[in-house]
C-alpha cells in the first residue's frame, strides 16, 4: 500500500498525531531528530509527510516553494532537505539544492517527484548520485530513505526510481 493510499484508508487516524506516534515509534522503522526542511507544494502532502517525520522523531520545517526555503534557510540550517522536484515559482527543487548546497556542501539532500522522469524536460536532470523517491511511496520508504541519507548511505533506495 503506497503511503497516500494508507493515509486514504486510515484518515481518521492519520488525523490524531498521538496514534501515528505510537505506531510510527513502536515499528521498527529508523528515527532520528535532525533537522529537515520539506518543500513541497502540496498542503495535503506536506501535512501528512510532516505528521510521519516528526512522529519518527526528527524536526520538520516546511516551506511551499523555492523561495520561501531560501527564507527559512537563513534560521534553520537543517541537515537534510527533501525537495519536489517541480516546484511553482521558477526555481525546481534542484536549482534550490544547488544554492542550498553552495551555503552547506555538507546538506544531504532527497528529492521527491510524481513525475516518470523521462517525461521531464532537460532542466530537471537529476545531479549524479541523487537519492530519488518516486511518489506515491510508503511510510517505510520515506522513513527509511531519510534515515540513509542522514547517515550517507546508499544514493538509491531499493525499488525505487534512481536519478541520472
Amino acid at each position: 500500500m503506497t503511503f497516500l493510499e494508507e493515509c486514504i484508508e486510515t484518515k481518521d487516524r492519520m488525523t490524531d498525531k498521538a496514534t501515528v506516534a505510537r505506531n510510527l515509534w513502536s515499528s521498527d522503522l529508523p528515527h532520528g531528530t535532525a533537522g529537515i526542511l520539506l518543500v513541497e507544494d502540496d498542503p495535503a502532502i506536506c501535512r501528512l509527510l510532516k505528521r510521519v517525520l516528526e512522529a519518527l522523531g526528527y524536526n520538520v520545517t516546511i516551506a511551499h516553494n523555492a523561495d520561501h526555503a531560501l527564507e527559512l534557510w537563513k534560521s534553520i540550517q537543517p541537515s537534510l532537505l527533501i525537495a519536489d522536484i517541480v516546484l511553482p515559482g521558477g526555481t525546481t527543487g534542484i536549482q534550490l539544492a544547488e544554492k542550498l548546497k553552495h551555503f552547506n556542501p555538507d546538506l544531504e539532500v532527497l528529492f521527491t517527484t510524481g513525475y516518470s522522469m523521462d517525461t521531464l524536460s532537460p532542466r530537471f536532470q537529476l545531479p549524479s548520485g541523487s537519492t530519488l523517491l518516486q511518489k506515491p511511496y510508503s511510510p517505510v520508504t520515506l522513513a527509511k530513505a531519510v534515515h540513509k541519507s542522514l547517515n550517507g548511505l546508499t544514493n538509491q533506495m531499493p525499488g525505487e526510481a534512481g536519478g541520472g
